[in-house]
């Protein structure tokens, strides 16, 4: 149809993002083929709302979802979506830190041969690209000097889908991989169902395209919905399923690009996204920052009056200065995504498209069973799915600080002045046995005893002894 390729990519940039890092992430929690279901899933009832929102502004003569929800519910319903908008917007802006904290560090180390810190070093280079970089890009009025932006982001985007392909090729043809693979894995359900939900989230930016269309109308809007989203699925599926099957061995993080090689063409890859977040952080902060004046001003003014300077400076710091906290105190990207889907993003996609078109067009019309299921789902999501994630993510703090978790503090090893052989420190299993103390003429003034448990080896009761070598400054363990 004529007319609807340019606003299918407009529509498609805007909801690609750093979601799609998330997306093997996703499939680990869910398994294969459950996490594949829930982003087809997650894409049809995209579709679904976003076409109840373009139906229900035709019908009701508004061009912007802040409109259609005044339209309906009065000024506590525009209220409840405008905080909502802002919500969804900030957790958007938060995961871009995020991001930069996973990406940055790394390179500019490998680069600079800085030896700093890594949490340290993190929160230097996501405060120097807030306050050096992203807030005066922020602070321009005019920003059709980053119209190149959604070029580069595309671009990116797709050299990082290529690259993935093509480094999963081995482990594709890879027997033992196959047999690691989990099909299905429903207690990762509720955990994902949000962040697949706010990666194909753009309900706010559907009214622009929709009222900038040539002779708009449902049936042309509803081919570029049809169009963008399962385009952007269609990626997201992909880099799912391929950066699943290339990391499924070594644990894959939510920002799968932490789990990449430390190469030249790796870390390319990661200056590249990175640079393009960067950017791509002042187009984010234009809307809301709109937004937020709206809310905390009250008086009506025409969308060509532009915000008082003081008021625009004052606005756009608070939301650099608040994000990047937001960043630092949550440094995990699936932690900001799970958490803005399933609160923000589960009113913006799910519960309000669905309560507004059931009030605009009744509750028997054609595709009200449709609206009446999303609306459950996203309740459900958002009630059961946060209190989900927040005891989840409580029971892996406190899994922090027992045996056996990777932050559980090692052994003590006593360090020796010279090289001591403890030839006797044979363990008899199951009781574990202290090791030896040190001489104190060898190794100083060693007083405490170290259990020894962990690291023998025993095959069908066969005890066999170890050897550990103390030198100053290593400890070697053997096997005689």
């Amino acid at each position: 149809m004529e007319g609807v390729f340019k606003p299918a990519l407009n529509l498609g940039n805007s909801v690609i993002g750093v979601g799609i890092l998330a997306m093997p992430y996703c499939i680990e929690k869910c398994g294969l083929v459950l996490g594949l279901s829930l982003l087809a899933l997650s894409a049809t009832f995209t579709i679904w709302s976003l076409k109840m929102l373009v139906r229900s502004a035709q019908l009701t003569h508004k061009s912007s979802y802040e409109q259609l929800a005044y339209h309906t519910f009065g000024r506590h319903g525009k209220l409840v979506i405008e905080l909502s908008i802002i919500g969804l917007t900030i957790g958007c802006l938060t995961s871009f830190f995020v991001v930069i904290g996973d990406l940055a560090p790394p390179i500019v180390a490998n680069s600079l041969g800085i030896n700093w810190s890594p949490s340290y070093l993190r929160m230097g280079l996501m405060m120097f690209f807030a306050f050096a970089i992203s807030l005066p890009l922020s602070l321009l009025r005019n920003i059709d000097s980053l119209s190149g932006v959604a070029i580069s982001s595309l671009f990116f985007y797709s050299c990082l889908l290529i690259r993935v392909v093509l480094m999963s090729l081995t482990s594709l043809v890879n027997t033992d991989v196959w047999r690691t693979v989990s099909l299905v894995k429903f207690d990762g359900l509720l955990h994902c169902l949000p962040i697949c939900a706010l990666a194909l989230s753009c309900h706010p930016q559907m009214f622009v395209i929709y009222i900038q269309m040539a002779d708009p109308s449902i049936r042309k809007m509803s081919t570029v919905i049809n169009g963008s989203i399962y385009m952007v699925a269609t990626g997201y599926g992909l880099m799912a399923f391929f950066g699943y099957m290339m990391f499924v061995r070594d644990g894959i993080k939510g920002d799968v690009l932490t789990n990449f090689p430390h190469d030249g063409l790796s870390q390319l890859f990661r200056f590249g996204f990175s640079l393009s977040v960067v950017v791509g952080f002042p187009l984010v902060v234009f809307p809301v920052r709109a937004s937020i004046y709206s809310l905390l001003f009250s008086k009506q003014t025409s969308s060509a009056e532009p915000i008082p300077a003081r008021i625009f400076n004052l606005i756009t710091v608070a939301i650099i200065t608040g994000t990047l906290t937001i960043a630092l105190l949550v440094p995990n990207v699936e932690v900001v995504l799970t958490l803005t889907g399933a609160t923000t993003g589960s009113i913006v996609s799910f519960i309000f498209p669905s309560l507004i078109f059931l009030s605009v067009v009744g509750s028997h019309a054609p595709f009200s069973n449709r609206a009446k299921f999303l609306a459950v789902l996203g309740v459900l999501v958002m009630v059961v799915g946060t209190a989900t994630i927040i005891s989840e993510h409580m029971r892996e703090d406190d899994g922090r600080h027992l045996p056996g978790s990777k932050d559980f503090p090692r052994p003590f090893v006593p360090q020796a002045k010279g090289p001591v052989a403890i030839d006797d420190a044979v363990l008899n299993l199951p009781a574990a046995v202290n090791a030896p103390q040190l001489p104190e003429g060898d190794g100083g003034d060693v007083i405490k005893n170290d259990v020894i448990g962990d690291d023998v080896m025993e095959k069908e009761g066969v005890h066999i002894p170890a050897v550990v070598v103390v030198e100053e400054g290593k400890m070697e363990e053997g096997v005689r």
